[in-house]
């Protein structure tokens, strides 16, 4: 599997290459991990973490693991490991929790984490290749 783990790992990385600053396909998230609840219901967010991401603002229907099916305005394909946080009681390595803020030239887009699908695990890091979010 090492050499088919190197050729995905090459693969994801000629893509970010290639995407990287082409106006409208990949672009910069900022993202801010729930880590609890301050107070009585106040949540509570790390420090925003930029993580260039290729974008899909296209609104369409999304059918889970679960067979929800879930409406998706905006589709996120991060295309480097993102670490956990590690706070408890959060879904790693992103939480429906966390806020997500995407800002494509004058627009800007957020809402809710609607899936979290990580895809295949590279194991030299234990981390996905490649990690699609779906905001609501």
């Amino acid at each position: 599997m090492g050499g088919l783990s190197a050729a995905i790992r090459g693969a994801v990385e000629a893509v970010r290459l290639a995407t990287e600053g082409v106006d409208g396909v990949q672009a910069d998230v900022v993202h801010e991990a729930w880590t609890g609840q301050g107070g009585r219901v106040d949540p509570k967010y790390a420090t925003g973490v930029v993580r260039p991401a290729l974008v899909h603002l296209q609104p369409h229907q999304h059918q889970r693991a679960d067979g929800q099916m879930v409406q998706v305005r905006a589709t996120l394909a991060f295309l480097q490991g993102v670490e956990a946080n590690g706070a408890e009681h959060r879904e790693e390595p992103i939480d429906p929790r966390d806020r997500l803020t995407i800002t494509l030239g004058d627009k800007t887009v957020t809402g809710p984490v609607v899936d979290v699908v990580p895809g295949l695990i590279d194991p030299s890091t234990n981390l996905p290749f490649l990690l699609v979010v779906y905001l609501g």
